[in-house]
């Protein structure tokens, strides 16, 4: 996992990771990465996020965004299109890029290419923020 993170995170412009979008973006994309690593392998969801967890610091993830969106997306069921597409696209390329023995550039890419549209439009809509808590019921 760490050098499939590696190697896609040496493409992105980290001049855009501040964006909102951007940033819960890569999250999912890598939350969808390591689920399906797991899968493959046949892991429970618990180990799974174990997993995560473990990997937030190395993966430079925040442990709140980390928290939410295991709770929310993975137990509560709440996926909105963003954060569903954000993780199947993580899940996808890790998989084109492990069957290529670490050798495709366009899965390596991908994240770079993610995050160029992400940025284009930065903000979260309320169902986004919501189902990251980063809403109070009275915002909503």
């Amino acid at each position: 996992m760490m050098l499939w993170y590696n190697q896609s995170i040496s493409f992105v412009d980290t001049n855009k990771l501040n964006e909102p979008r951007v940033m819960v973006g890569l999250h999912y994309f890598y939350i969808g990465s390591i689920d399906s690593m797991c899968q493959a392998l046949k892991i429970e969801d618990v180990e799974f996020a174990k997993i995560v967890t473990r990997l937030k610091d190395k993966l430079s993830l925040s442990q709140i965004y980390v928290g939410q969106i295991l709770k929310n997306f993975y137990l509560e069921n709440k996926r909105d299109r963003f954060s569903l597409e954000a993780s199947i696209e993580g899940g996808k390329n890790f998989n084109a890029w492990y069957n290529s023995s670490f050798m495709s550039e366009k899965a390596i890419k991908s994240l770079s290419n993610l995050i160029d549209q992400w940025y284009e439009n930065p903000d979260l809509s309320v169902e986004e923020l919501s189902n990251l808590g980063l809403l109070d019921k009275s915002d909503q």
